[in-house]
C-alpha cells in the first residue's frame, strides 16, 4: 500500500486530532506523548513544527505547554500533511521535472501518478482535524495529558 503521508504527518495529525478534544486546553509535551504512545523527544519535535506552522502556540514558564491555535473543524487533513510533507508533497518523477527518462521517454507512469495525487488531495482536503479528533477519542490511552494548573 502507497502511503499518503510520512510518519511525521501522521503524527501530527494524531497530536492534533488529539488537543482538538479539549481545544482550550494547555498540554505539555511529554504527557500528550505519553497519551498517545509516542516517543516524548518525537512528539516535541513535532509540536516545534506544529507551533511554525501556527496550528499551535507555545507557553513558556513552569505552567506552560502547547495550545491549538487552529480551528479543527476548518483545518483540513491535508493542509496538516502539506505542511508536513513539503518535501515530498508530490510524487518523484522525472516528467514533473520536465526530463526525459535515460532512454528519452517520458515517465511511463506520470499520468497515473497525478491521478493518485489528486484523488490524495480529495480525499485529505475533504476531512478536517475535528473528523480526525473522533478517532482519537477512540482510540487514545485514556490519560489525561491537560495540564492541571
Amino acid at each position: 500500500m502507497l502511503p499518503l503521508c510520512s510518519s511525521a504527518a501522521e503524527y501530527a495529525l494524531c497530536v492534533l486530532g488529539h488537543m482538538s478534544n479539549d481545544r482550550d486546553a494547555l498540554f505539555r509535551s511529554s504527557s500528550l506523548a505519553q497519551s498517545i504512545g509516542l516517543p516524548s523527544e518525537f512528539v516535541a519535535k513535532i509540536l516545534v513544527q506544529l507551533r511554525q506552522g501556527e496550528f499551535v502556540t507555545s507557553r513558556r514558564g513552569r505552567h506552560g505547554g502547547y495550545l491549538l491555535a487552529c480551528d479543527p473543524a476548518q483545518t483540513s487533513i491535508m493542509e496538516i500533511v502539506s505542511f508536513m510533507d513539503q518535501a515530498r508533497d508530490e510524487p518523484d518523477c522525472a516528467e514533473k521535472a520536465g526530463e526525459a527518462t535515460g532512454h528519452g521517454l517520458n515517465c511511463l507512469l506520470h499520468d497515473y501518478w497525478k491521478s493518485v495525487h489528486s484523488l490524495r488531495e480529495e480525499v485529505l482536503g475533504g476531512h478536517t482535524i475535528a473528523d480526525l479528533a473522533k478517532s482519537c477519542s477512540r482510540h487514545s490511552k485514556k490519560l489525561n495529558p491537560k495540564i492541571s494548573v
